[in-house]
């Protein structure tokens, strides 16, 4: 289920000004940020009540708002930038004098290091993979794809070097900003990695404000013909092994709750409704 209601360009600066309202040039930037990029349009593409995972994360803007809303169970935003976290660990303070009912944490992690666990309703990769070094590009954007639960969804986000005019003055705002020489991706080439994966493209679009032009994608990954329940509240799906030692465990709490003298010896060939027959015909006799 998408979100609810519309959001809108107003509603995102309104949105900022609650979740950092300090007079630093950071938290200024971070008000203004849904002035040159449409996060009005991205946040309408997260589905109500997910567990989401975002991918360098800056200042927790993204997961920050999708909080305010109340649109999502709970978030989990990674970056590389120490300060950047530092300024989204404090904007969850703010969240929380709003009635705050999504669990949000924020971590650093080096870009080598190993990713949080588990693997999640929406992954979101907003304005990342150009800060990329060309030769993890792709290694990074399918290891964001493998997040996602099946049935998930990888929402993607990056600017284009198109028109060449915007592609320039995007390159100098990062080497002013971010102090780096970026590398561009185009929206083809993610295709073809993901479809590669057997990802589907859900959603597309693209805009431009003032001299910035987006584009995004909203890839869908399949769901798994072997998804369980567990699964797809985040945890990892049990091997078939462990799954007839969960059915066997259960039957045989039930036997001993009926007062029931069955062996809990399970023949690989018997399935679970062979085994009930028997419990119902012993409690019959």
């Amino acid at each position: 289920m998408v979100a609810k209601y519309k959001s809108s360009p107003a509603r995102v600066l309104e949105m900022a000004a609650t979740l950092y309202p300090g007079k630093s040039f950071a938290c200024w930037i971070q008000r203004n940020r849904g002035r040159i990029a449409p996060l009005h349009l991205l946040l309408d593409l997260v589905p109500f009540h997910s567990c989401v995972l975002d991918v360098g994360c800056g200042s927790g803007v993204f997961l920050g708002m999708l909080a305010l809303r109340n649109q999502i169970k709970n978030g989990i935003g990674f970056d590389s930038s120490a300060p950047s976290i530092a300024r989204a660990q404090q904007m969850v303070t703010q969240l929380k004098m709003h009635d705050l009912k999504a669990g949000l944490s924020f971590q650093s992690i080096p870009a080598e290091a190993n990713w949080p666990d588990g693997r999640f309703d929406v992954v979101t990769m907003i304005d990342v993979l150009h800060h990329i070094p060309p030769p993890q590009q792709q290694k990074v954007l399918l290891l964001a794809y493998e997040k996602v639960l099946p049935g998930g969804c990888l929402l993607y986000k990056d600017m284009s070097s198109r028109p060449l005019l915007y592609g320039v003055a995007n390159r100098f705002h990062d080497l002013i900003m971010a102090k780096q020489w970026i590398h561009y991706v185009s929206v083809t080439q993610a295709d073809t990695w993901l479809r590669n994966r057997g990802a589907h493209i859900e959603t597309s679009g693209s805009c431009r404000m003032y001299w910035y032009h987006h584009h995004w994608r909203v890839y869908r990954r399949p769901r798994d013909a072997y998804t369980n329940s567990s699964e797809e509240q985040g945890a990892i799906r049990p091997s078939s092994s462990n799954s007839r030692g969960e059915i066997i465990n259960r039957a045989a709490a039930a036997q001993k709750l009926l007062g029931l003298d069955l062996a809990c010896r399970c023949q690989s060939n018997c399935s679970l409704a062979k085994r009930m027959r028997r419990i119902h015909q012993r409690v019959a006799s």
